[in-house]
C-alpha cells in the first residue's frame, strides 16, 4: 500500500537492480579500487625485480632493440644490427609495426644494459596496473559491480599479465592499448561514444595497430555492426570517425612505407605466421626437438615462405597426405593452443627461460598462481559462452546498452581466434586479451546466476 516500506518486488530471471552498471564510484570502492592496484604493482614490481632472465634480448625482443637503437642513431627504422662505422645507416624495413620500438627508444642503452632492462620492466609493471584499473572499469560498466572486482582481480593475479612486464616483447603495452580503446569507446550510459571521445577511442585502436599487425582487418566487421546497431546517420558517423582516428595514427607509417617501398606494409610477417601456424602441435615430423620451431627444422620451410599462394599450397598439399590430422590441428588443436595456460617450448607462464623468479618460492606470488592456474580453463571454457550469450536478443542481466558493448567485445575476441586459428596460436598471444577474455567469462557466470535465480523463483511460485 501507499507508504509502504517494503521493497519493490522484481521479476525473478528478468532483471536484478545490483547487476546494473552503477552510475558513480562511491568512497569504500574508490578505497577498495587503491588497494587493488597497489597489490598488482606489488606483484609487478616484484616479478621485475625478481626474476633473472637468460638471455633476455634474443628473438623478437632482439629485433625491438636494434629497431629502438637504430631509430636513435641513425634515424633507420631497421632491425639490421649497427655496424658502428661512422656515418653507415642500416637499410630501413617494415618488418614489424614501430609502436613498441618508439615505447621503449628513450631508454634504450648501447650495448644493453641490466638497468636499461629494469627500467623498461618497471615501466611495463605501470602499464600493468593501468591495465587492471581499466579492466575494472570496463566491468563494472558493462555488467556490473560484482563483475568489476572479478575481472580486476583476475587481471591483478595473473601471472602471464604480471611477467609481461619483464619480457622486451610488446604484449604489455599493445594489451593496455586494446582495453583503453574499449573503455573511450563506451560513454557514461555504455552506449557507443561519440565525438572527441569516439576519436580517442579510434586514436588507441590506430596505437594497437601501429604496435601490432593483428587488428588490421577488425575494423572492416566493426563497420557492418555500427550499421546494424546504430541509426543510420549516427552510424555513418560513428565509422567516420573511427576511419579518421585510425588514419591519423597509421597514416605516417603508410605513407613512409609507400615512399621507401612502394607499398602501404610488409606482409612477410604475416606470411610467417601462417607458415609458423601450419605444422600440427608445433611439431616437424613430430621430433620432440623441433617443438615451437618445427620450421626452423623443416628443409623446405624457406621454399615455403616466400608468399602467402606458397604456404597454402604447401599446406593443401601436406593436408592431403593426413587430412584427419591436419583437420584436427585447425579445428581443435589451434584454439585449445591460444588459450592454453603454458607457453608452448618454456612452460608455465614464462615466455623466455628463467633462473629465478617470485614464483619459484614466494608464498604469495605461489598462491596467486595456483588460483589463477585452477581458474584457468574454466574461465576460458566461459568466456567462450559469454562471446555467444552477447547476441541474445535479451538479456536478464544488462540493458541493451551494455549488451552493444559485450556484442563488440565478443567480435573482438572471435576475431582474434579466428586470426590466430589461421596463423600461429602461439597461447602469448592470447595474453593481451586476457582482461576481455576474463570480462566475457564473468559476463557468462553472471547470466547463469540470473538463470538459476530466476529458475529457483519461478519453482517456488509453481509450488
Amino acid at each position: 500500500g501507499r507508504g509502504s516500506r517494503c521493497p519493490r518486488r522484481r521479476r525473478a530471471g528478468v532483471s536484478f537492480a545490483d547487476d546494473r552498471p552503477p552510475a558513480g564510484v562511491s568512497r569504500r570502492e574508490a578505497i577498495a579500487l587503491l588497494l587493488l592496484l597497489l597489490f598488482a604493482a606489488w606483484l609487478r614490481i616484484g616479478a621485475v625485480l625478481g626474476t633473472e632472465v637468460i638471455e633476455p634480448i634474443r628473438g623478437d625482443a632482439l629485433d625491438y632493440y636494434h629497431y629502438a637503437h637504430n631509430l636513435r642513431e641513425s634515424g633507420a627504422y631497421s632491425r639490421t644490427p649497427a655496424t658502428g662505422v661512422a656515418g653507415e645507416v642500416p637499410p630501413a624495413d617494415a618488418f614489424r609495426r614501430p609502436g613498441y620500438a618508439l615505447f621503449i627508444l628513450p631508454w634504450i642503452a648501447h650495448p644493453p644494459t641490466v638497468g636499461m632492462l629494469l627500467r623498461i620492466g618497471l615501466l611495463q609493471a605501470a602499464l600493468g596496473v593501468a591495465l587492471v584499473g581499466l579492466a575494472w572499469w570496463l566491468g563494472r560498466r558493462l555488467v556490473g559491480r560484482g563483475t568489476g572486482w572479478a575481472v580486476g582481480g583476475l587481471c591483478a593475479i595473473s601471472p602471464h599479465l604480471v611477467n609481461s612486464a619483464i619480457w622486451l616483447l610488446s604484449e604489455p603495452l599493445f594489451a593496455l592499448l586494446v582495453l583503453l580503446a574499449l573503455v573511450l569507446a563506451f560513454d557514461g550510459r555504455a552506449a557507443i561514444a561519440g565525438g572527441a571521445r569516439l576519436y580517442a577511442a579510434a586514436l588507441a585502436f590506430g596505437a594497437a595497430m601501429l604496435t601490432r599487425p593483428t587488428l588490421d582487418y577488425l575494423p572492416w566487421l566493426l563497420v557492418p555492426l555500427a550499421l546494424l546497431a546504430l541509426p543510420r546517420p549516427r552510424a555513418w558517423r560513428t565509422v567516420a570517425v573511427l576511419a579518421l582516428g585510425i588514419a591519423t595514427v597509421m597514416g605516417p607509417w603508410w605513407a613512409r612505407n609507400l615512399v621507401q617501398f612502394g607499398q602501404l606494409d610488409d606482409r612477410s610477417l604475416a606470411v610467417n605466421t601462417l607458415l609458423h601456424g601450419m605444422y600440427p602441435d608445433f611439431l616437424w615430423e613430430d621430433r620432440p626437438e623441433t617443438l615451437a620451431m618445427p620450421y626452423k627444422f623443416d628443409p623446405e620451410a624457406p621454399a615455403i615462405g616466400r608468399s602467402t599462394a606458397t604456404v597454402l599450397s604447401a599446406l593443401a598439399e601436406r593436408a592431403s597426405a593426413d587430412p584427419a590430422r591436419y583437420l584436427r590441428w585447425y579445428l581443435v588443436g589451434k584454439p585449445l593452443s591460444l588459450v592454453a595456460w603454458d607457453e608452448v617450448r618454456i612452460g608455465d607462464a614464462f615466455i623466455l627461460s628463467v633462473s629465478a623468479t617470485p614464483y619459484f618460492s614466494h608464498p604469495v606470488f605461489l598462491a596467486t598462481h595456483l588460483l589463477a592456474r585452477l581458474l584457468h580453463w574454466p574461465l576460458m571454457v566461459l568466456a567462450l559462452a559469454g562471446c555467444v550469450l552477447a547476441w541474445r536478443r535479451r538479456s536478464p542481466v544488462v540493458g541493451a546498452a551494455q549488451a552493444a558493448g559485450l556484442r563488440v567485445v565478443s567480435l573482438l575476441l572471435l576475431y582474434i581466434l579466428a586470426v590466430h586459428v589461421a596463423g600461429a596460436p602461439y597461447p602469448r598471444y592470447s595474453v593481451p586479451f586476457r582482461p576481455e577474455l576474463y570480462l566475457m567469462a564473468c559476463y557468462a557466470a553472471a547470466e547463469a546466476w540470473a538463470w538459476l535465480r530466476g529458475r529457483a523463483a519461478r519453482d517456488k511460485v509453481a509450488a
